[in-house]
């Protein structure tokens, strides 16, 4: 079981991968991924197996609703295209989120 297999997994169930709005600072063609939970620890703890593969991640907070009920939720997003390409290199993600993937790297390699 490697790191890219949990990291897999939990993109799988509370990441994104999306494209973002055309800049200046980012490029013409950029990418976001980003990961929400609830869980301050576990945002950290993502963020430090990232770093670790030498991607930088923003650790942010955001309030939400779910039923009704107000909480802090924390994320991490990775924009910066050279870290956004690492991380779709090695990740391995299906459906969807595999196809907005391959996507990606075609529009960004």
């Amino acid at each position: 079981f490697s790191t890219w297999q949990l990291l897999s997994g939990l993109w799988m169930t509370d990441g994104w991968v999306c494209p973002v709005a055309q800049s200046k600072s980012l490029g013409t063609n950029s990418w976001e991924v980003g990961y929400c939970s609830v869980s301050e620890r576990l945002v950290r703890d993502i963020a430090e197996l990232l770093h670790r593969f030498g991607i930088v991640a923003r650790i942010g907070r955001k309030r939400m609703t779910y039923d009704g009920k107000p909480y802090l939720a924390w994320t991490i997003k990775v924009r910066e295209r050279a870290m956004v390409l690492e991380f779709f290199r090695r990740i391995h993600l299906v459906g969807p989120k595999g196809a907005r993937v391959s996507q990606a790297l075609a529009e960004l390699e």
